[in-house]
């Protein structure tokens, strides 16, 4: 039987063409989404509802596009439900909406507020309701960065909508149901907080990732403290009981000394105190288990719920280590992966020549490779610091040691749980350690509200370091430790970016600044790159001192070595430490004068685009020359001619 063929016609049989409104029939605003389409199936978003809005109409179409593109299809669906909305009711209730594409900023900041008034009345979920005014506000700040739009204030500060590969902490939403269970005042300290999640303003941004960091670090150090001197307290007590014997007790009620019990042995031991001493003194330290070795006492420790009080006096468990682990992602300067935090042992600290100094060590897993900084070992305002977590994690996983594997055995994060013999004692698990720390930011007055787990503490410190530096994705990648400079882009989020450089619609340039990690083969259909401005951008920067710094070779060597990589990409020439330095130190002279360059009439046409090419050179670097030229720059303090306006 022959196969019935299809009378369906395509009329989009031309490769889709990215931000190109595809004309149809009768259907002027059916919009082709290429970035979302395949060439079987077509994804289309129909604007035809908004016609009433003119040429506008296609404008926001078109940038709808532009808004979605990094966003995967379901969510794409999800921002343009929230965008018809706000049309819809733009179209339906304003009666000049003929005249839209004359309206001024007070026009449109009325028409968003009175948005958000009635979706509040609407009889739906409070989630649904806030995904609505959160999904076009975004949308709208979209329109106002891309110069569509003027700009005006927002109902409520807008929501980082499209999100980068783990959000920072500034970026989590609040839990309602939990906000609602909190007293008045902590209530107020949240809203305090949220009053700062304002994307438009960085130093806003700025202030709330303090904050919270802040509020962890006091969070982490209070329960680390607490730990560490229920520790040495409870081992002090024991080790100076003289009134409890060891050796006579179990003479007296253990003939076979200590395997089993006989007598009245149990009123013997009459608090904690005598118990941990008779554990450490008979049993390495660990309450025996079902099945080992005077599992008669353990089974009596147990049974007078002594156990859970104990065991953190004798050993690392699995809620004593996790306030440490806390300290230690929380540490900025080493922006720390969750895993290269657990994975540290004995060894991933030593002195150094100043006393007040250690260098912590840590590897990170995926590269195989290890890194190191200077941590000071005393804390001030009563902060502990990473070198004093690693220490009494150390001490207080000692007892363990002796039962771990031998690839374990110096790890500072072992554990022994309650139901666990000296045979399964090992690092803790993945699993064991979320639970423990969601335990402990639980009991925290409100940091409760915003399910902050360990992974979203790196991406709080890049995201930070970020928005400190301006939009510096060098000194994020630096702060990063990253193989690529593409990763470090991932995680500062490019539309997060975007958002928090777009002041107004002039700073056009800008946006392409603070992505500023696109390739050379990119950027050179973009700026044009041939011969001939590959010469102008050479010579300009040659004026300034470029490729001056006294080298084997001339310095016209170098620059025509310079306009070779920006045509051919020829990375021999970049592969050199001097070179390295050279581009690094360029490169900040550019950036650091950026609101000086930017009233000038070269800012679109040779510094921004310097900028990005001193970018693209950095990233096709091997990291290891990347990293000895920055050093080598800030040795030598390179420095290049200033600017006229």
């Amino acid at each position: 039987m022959m196969a019935r063929r299809s009378k369906t016609v395509d009329l989009y049989t031309d490769p889709p063409i990215a931000h190109e409104i595809v004309p149809k029939s009768g259907l002027p605003l059916r919009v082709l989404a290429p970035h979302h389409s395949t060439s079987r199936k077509h994804v289309y978003y129909d604007f035809t509802f908004a016609a009433p809005m003119g040429e506008l109409a296609r404008v926001f179409a078109k940038e709808f596009l532009n808004f979605t593109e990094p966003l995967k299809p379901g969510g794409s669906r999800t921002r343009f439900t929230q965008l018809r909305a706000f049309l819809r009711e733009t179209v339906l209730v304003q009666p000049d909406v003929v005249e839209v594409s004359t309206w001024g900023a007070d026009r449109w900041k009325a028409v968003e507020q009175q948005f958000s008034r009635n979706v509040s009345r609407r009889n739906i979920k409070d989630r649904s309701k806030k995904d609505l005014c959160y999904g076009s506000a975004a949308f709208l700040k979209h329109l106002q960065d891309a110069g569509v739009l003027p700009t005006f204030e927002f109902s409520e500060p807008v929501k980082v909508t499209n999100a980068g590969k783990i959000p920072p902490i500034s970026h989590l939403p609040v839990d309602s149901k939990m906000l609602e269970a909190l007293s008045p005042a902590m209530k107020s300290a949240v809203h305090d907080l949220e009053s700062l999640a304002d994307v438009r303003d960085p130093i806003k941004m700025q202030e709330k990732i303090s904050r919270m960091r802040d509020l962890l670090r006091e969070h982490w150090t209070e329960k680390a403290r607490a730990v560490w001197t229920r520790f040495v307290d409870g081992n002090r007590l024991a080790d100076n009981d003289e009134d409890f014997d060891v050796d006579r007790f179990l003479a007296e009620y253990s003939l076979d000394g200590g395997r089993s019990f006989h007598g009245s042995w149990r009123d013997e031991l009459s608090s904690d105190t005598q118990i941990i001493k008779l554990v450490k003194g008979r049993y390495g330290g660990i309450i025996p288990a079902r099945g080992e070795e005077g599992s008669q006492l353990g089974d009596y420790i147990r049974q007078i719920g002594a156990a859970r009080r104990i065991s953190p006096i004798l050993h690392s468990t699995v809620d004593s280590i996790v306030p440490f682990y806390g300290l230690l992602l929380n540490a900025g300067e080493l922006a720390l992966n969750p895993s290269s935090a657990k994975t540290m042992t004995e060894d991933s600290s030593s002195s150094t020549d100043s006393p007040g100094l250690q260098t912590v060590y840590w590897d990170k897993g995926r590269i195989s490779e290890t890194f190191s900084e200077h941590c000071y070992v005393e804390g001030a305002a009563g902060e502990m610091t990473v070198p004093q977590a690693q220490s009494c994690l150390q001490a207080m996983s000692a007892p363990l040691r002796p039962y771990a594997v031998e690839e374990e055995e110096k790890s500072l994060f072992l554990v022994k749980t309650l139901s666990s013999t000296r045979e399964t004692i090992g690092v803790i698990s993945d699993d064991a350690l979320i639970k423990g720390w969601k335990r402990s930011l639980k009991s925290h007055p409100f940091l409760s509200v915003y399910k902050i787990l360990p992974m979203h503490l790196r991406s709080s410190h890049l995201y930070h370091k970020f928005l400190q530096t301006g939009g510096d994705v060098i000194e994020v990648h630096k702060l990063a430790r990253h193989a690529w400079l593409e990763t470090s882009q991932i995680y500062v989020n490019l539309n997060t970016s975007e958002f928090v450089a777009a002041r107004d619609a002039r700073q056009v340039q800008d946006f392409l600044l603070m992505k500023a990690t696109p390739t050379r083969q990119q950027l050179h259909q973009k700026l044009g790159l041939d011969a001939a401005v590959a010469k102008r951008l050479t010579v300009s920067a040659a004026s300034l001192g470029f490729m001056g710094w006294d080298l084997d070779c001339g310095e016209q060597d170098r620059l025509s070595e310079f306009e070779r990589w920006l045509i051919n990409g020829e990375k021999v020439f970049i592969e050199t430490v001097e070179v390295a330095a050279e581009l690094y130190a360029f490169r900040n002279h550019l950036v650091d004068n950026a609101h000086v360059l930017r009233e000038t009439k070269d800012w679109s046409e040779t510094w921004a685009p310097m900028i990005l090419l001193m970018n693209a050179a950095l990233g096709e670097m091997k990291a290891d020359t990347r990293n000895k030229g920055s050093k080598l720059a800030a040795e030598y303090e390179l420095e290049y001619k200033g600017f006229d306006r």
